[in-house]
């Protein structure tokens, strides 16, 4: 399940199934890039939304195996990071994360929580 919170090309935008005033840019579709994601978004929003995208996933019949986030916008960030582990650990999926070299110049342990998780991909 490849989460989105951004939209960043020019001629193919996408929205939100939440329509959260925090997620919205100024023409209604996600933010393109993260850094607008990341300095306007309400984490309770960000939360709620990829809740309903897991959710929707489910009930059109998808077999959602593992998440990851579009452009590492819920990998990048702790406060966003720990959305998507929260997500992760509540319907028991794995997350697929970057290699462990991108991980470790981050400054975050992000591979060692989800590991102590049980939800490292």
């Amino acid at each position: 399940m490849h989460l989105a919170l951004n939209a960043e090309w020019d001629t193919f935008r996408w929205g939100q199934i939440t329509h959260s005033p925090s997620l919205l840019d100024g023409i209604g579709g996600f933010p393109k890039t993260r850094d607008d994601i990341w300095e306007h978004a309400d984490l309770d929003e960000v939360a709620k939304e990829c809740r309903a995208q897991i959710e929707r996933a489910i009930y059109w019949g998808f077999d959602v195996t593992h998440l990851t986030s579009h452009m590492a916008t819920l990998n990048l960030r702790p406060d966003f990071f720990d959305v998507l582990l929260s997500l992760a650990i509540e319907f028991r999926l794995p997350v697929r994360l970057q290699s462990r070299d991108v991980i470790s110049r981050q400054g975050v342990p992000y591979r060692q929580m989800a590991e102590a998780a049980d939800v490292v991909f």
